[in-house]
């Protein structure tokens, strides 16, 4: 019962990973691949940091659509894949 919000400004890619009670996840590792949903030229495997309960990682994306594929192992070996869509767009700020 995990869930993933990902937030990206354009230099940084933030995943809160998060428990049915909203604490963050016990994740024991992740791997996340990102790229376009047509095909793999722009694949990209970011190297996370936890910190404060949430995972960072440095990340420029072009804009238009991209494919978020999270998966994620808890201590007690249960393994939770996801696959998040997202929009890279200019911020207006």
């Amino acid at each position: 019962d995990w869930t993933v919000t990902p937030d990206h400004d354009g230099r940084e890619l933030v995943l809160a990973i998060r428990d049915r009670d909203g604490n963050p996840a016990p994740v024991k590792t992740l791997q996340v691949t990102i790229g376009r949903p047509t095909h793999v030229r722009e694949d990209q495997t970011p190297r996370f940091i936890y910190e404060n309960g949430i995972f960072r990682a440095a990340l420029t994306l072009a804009p238009g659509i991209w494919n978020i594929n999270v998966t994620a192992e808890a201590w007690d070996g249960t393994v939770f894949r996801q696959r998040i869509d997202h929009y890279a767009g200019n911020r207006v700020k």
